[in-house]
């Protein structure tokens, strides 16, 4: 599973790159960076997908990053 992660993470950050505003790209790839264990990373992606958030998830993996990074 750790190498679909980081290949997620790879194809995902390439598309954000490419095109910052797809909303979704950012929520995809905070999760995985979250799944891989990079807490730090996953923040901001997390923060910009927020108003997406239509059930809540995004929010609770967002706290959830926060309070590993402290």
């Amino acid at each position: 599973a750790g190498l679909q992660v980081d290949r997620a993470v790879t194809l995902l950050a390439r598309a954000v790159k490419a095109d910052p505003s797809l909303v979704p790209a950012h929520a995809a790839l905070g999760r995985a960076l979250l799944q891989a264990g990079d807490a730090a990373a996953a923040v901001p992606h997390l923060e910009k997908a927020l108003p997406t958030d239509g059930d809540g998830s995004l929010h609770y993996q967002l706290a959830q990053a926060l309070q590993r990074t402290g």
